[in-house]
């Protein structure tokens, strides 16, 4: 819709899931000092969600329906 319309959305979540879906570019706020910008593949990595939720995070690759799913999920131990 964004792209057929030329609107931009912003929107905020504290599920990866979201940006990797949906966004084009994703912004991860450590803190004041520490924020990561980019695109959303390039932005949501395991080792920057691992450092900004403080545990190991994996992305993992499903299918549903025909379709790939990709998500991160934290690895409890």
């Amino acid at each position: 819709m964004s792209r057929e319309r030329g609107l931009t959305v912003v929107f905020a979540s504290h599920y990866p899931q979201h940006a990797i879906h949906v966004a084009d570019k994703a912004l991860l706020m450590h803190d004041v000092e520490h924020q990561s910008f980019g695109a959303a593949a390039a932005v949501m990595t395991e080792e920057a969600l691992g450092q900004l939720y403080g545990i190991a995070m994996r992305k993992v690759e499903l299918g549903r329906n025909g379709r790939r799913v990709i998500s991160l999920v934290p690895l409890f131990s």
